[in-house]
């Protein structure tokens, strides 16, 4: 009789797709706007556009999220993705129209959308933005043996 050992691993990965973000108030996240006055003109509205980026963490639950609040399983910080109104869709339809129309162009120009860094155990990856955004999730989980005999 023979016996195999059979070892089992596996990865995770959350993804998360973009549709539309908007900031009607063109302020940010601390409530102050981004350009101009802090507080706005004299009817509170501000003056200029934000400069969007995101940052998705994936955590534990949590009933209050704080702005600082450790990311367990995984963070990514993108660039300047563009104003107070992003459509991800038209843009990543943009970039994939501009990498067709030009088939010579290198991996860095083909693709027009701003880069993502991966931020996992303290190291910053730039890679260009997709969407869905994909993160791999961090969690070692245990390695399964299992004896066929």
């Amino acid at each position: 009789m023979s016996r195999a050992c059979v070892q089992i691993a596996g990865s995770s990965e959350f993804q998360i797709r973009l549709r539309s973000y908007r900031n009607d108030g063109g302020r940010a996240a601390d409530g102050y706007c981004c350009t101009g006055s802090p507080g706005g003109d004299v009817n509170g509205r501000c003056e200029g556009d934000c400069r969007t980026f995101l940052r998705i963490c994936l955590s534990h639950y949590a009933a209050e999220i704080a702005s600082n609040q450790p990311c367990t399983f995984g963070l990514v910080v993108t660039d300047a993705l563009g104003n107070d109104s992003i459509d991800f869709e038209r843009l990543a339809a943009n970039a994939a129209a501009a990498a067709a129309a030009d088939d010579d162009a290198d991996d860095s120009s083909a693709l027009t959308l701003p880069a993502a860094r991966d931020v996992a155990d303290n190291s910053t990856v730039s890679k260009p933005f997709m969407n869905p955004v994909r993160m791999p999730i961090s969690l070692r989980w245990p390695v399964s043996r299992r004896i066929i005999s």
